[in-house]
């Protein structure tokens, strides 16, 4: 499948990351990968230019890119000259006709040279030259002194848990008391006989209404689940 030609030189190019910077004193800085996807259903050309050539090595700045596919570029900054600082240059990713090599679309990536070390280094500094040395006796630690240090801390997480948790309970207590009673007054509302029973020995007084006791019931079966989840 070939692009439609009402695109020709109007495509989206997806390239990431949109800018690099290379640190002076930040060595790792000095190698940056751009990502070019190709999103689309036809395979595409790509090719990378850069407007002082000379200062960088790019890897493979020419290939092709299946559809939807990725490719990675590795850019290395090759002159690290203190009076290339703060300059910026520009890398262009052109994409290109498989067939004709036509020119579809563009994409232009920013690239600084900044003094100093990278944001990232300064958080996290490291020791340059770092040896790495066993520790005295971690050859042959034995199995039970593992166990014991595993059981230690699942015996001080379980006793965190249950301070918290009993004081839990204990602000609870109050609230499932009120729970409990007011349960108790729907029972007791249940119990009443209806108005207009004249079998009854309770007074009048005392009978409910059809509409009330449908509400006691209601309002009991909300409390009985609320104290059982309690």
């Amino acid at each position: 499948m070939k692009p439609d030609s009402a695109l020709d030189g109007n495509i989206p190019v997806f390239v990431f990351p949109s800018s690099i910077n290379f640190y002076l004193e930040d060595y790792s800085s000095h190698k940056q990968v751009l990502t070019i996807y190709n999103p689309y259903e036809f395979p595409l050309r790509f090719k990378v230019l850069c407007t002082d050539p000379r200062k960088y090595n790019v890897i493979d700045p020419e290939g092709c890119i299946k559809r939807g596919c990725c490719i990675d570029i590795v850019i290395r900054l090759v002159a690290v000259n203190p009076a290339y600082l703060n300059r910026v240059d520009t890398f262009r990713i052109q994409m290109l006709d498989q067939g004709s090599k036509q020119i579809l679309g563009k994409r232009d990536v920013l690239a600084t040279f900044f003094p100093g070390g990278s944001p990232e280094s300064s958080k996290h500094p490291q020791a340059e030259n770092e040896e790495f040395k066993s520790l005295p006796g971690s050859g042959n630690v034995s199995s039970s002194s593992a166990d014991r240090s595993r059981q230690g801390q699942h015996k001080q997480s379980h006793s965190g848990d249950n301070r918290p948790q009993g004081m839990v309970n204990k602000a609870n207590e109050p609230n499932k008391l009120i729970m409990l009673g007011a349960a108790g007054v729907c029972i007791a509302a249940l119990l009443l006989p209806l108005q207009g029973d004249t079998k009854s020995i309770i007074p009048p007084d005392l009978h409910v209404s059809v509409n009330l006791k449908l509400l006691c019931a209601y309002i009991f079966g909300v409390l009985t689940i609320l104290i059982v989840r309690s």
